[in-house]
């Protein structure tokens, strides 16, 4: 699709794709967190850090932060999504919130973890998205971020959520990684690790398994 309309990519869009999904994605992923690329991330982090989870969805990573003995907080753009995190995790410590504009004073946080939630941002706008990331973030903090590869954007389609009239999720992917990285760079981070992985999933309504290829990021605000 290359003429999307550009409300496709609108924070109030993305909300509403979620706010329409969110109990079937708390099923797949809320009890399927990928501790491993969680535990690696960690593993760059003090013990008992304050963290941020940036798209937190059901707070399956929340969560886990949790069960390492850290401070963390979860965010997410869906209302319905932070509702959910509360009444699964039985805690308050989850907003409803836009990675555009955090509302958490400067340094607030020694890590932040955006996993699949920058994509959400129009690759014109994620620069803005990455230095707001880097502002709530302390001087030599963490960051985890990952994104899609492929050529253009992808947007889900009315059948996909069993709706009629709207589109879905909009996906930013990238052809090269070294374009996301530059971006990255440009923001103010140091990369200290990279790679790539296929994530699998069923969330959607009309499809079964689906497979992407991601490419994870993890980088020091310098």
């Amino acid at each position: 699709m290359n003429a999307l309309p550009e409300w496709v990519a609108s924070a109030e869009h993305t909300a509403h794709a979620y706010d329409l999904i969110a109990d079937r994605y708390a099923d797949v992923w809320f009890t399927n967190p990928d501790s491993d690329l969680a535990d690696a991330f960690l593993a760059h982090l003090p013990e008992r850090s304050r963290l941020l989870d940036v798209g937190c969805g059901p707070g399956q990573y929340t969560r886990h932060f949790w069960s390492r003995g850290h401070t963390a907080v979860g965010i997410d753009i869906s209302q319905r999504t932070a509702a959910g995190a509360r009444a699964r995790c039985g805690r308050s410590m989850f907003a409803r919130m836009t990675m555009m504009a955090l509302g958490f004073p400067d340094a607030a946080f020694d890590g932040v973890w955006a996993c699949a939630s920058v994509p959400h941002i129009p690759s014109g706008s994620v620069g803005s998205a990455l230095a707001e990331l880097h502002r709530v973030l302390a001087p030599g903090g963490t960051l985890f971020v990952n994104v899609p590869l492929g050529l253009g954007a992808r947007v889900e389609t009315p059948a996909d959520f069993a709706q009629e009239g709207t589109y879905g999720r909009f996906f930013q992917r990238y052809s090269d990684a070294e374009d996301f990285l530059a971006v990255l760079r440009s923001t103010g981070f140091d990369v200290v690790d990279s790679g790539e992985n296929v994530v699998r999933s069923d969330v959607l309504a009309h499809r079964g398994t689906i497979s992407a290829k991601w490419f994870n990021v993890t980088a020091v605000k310098s």
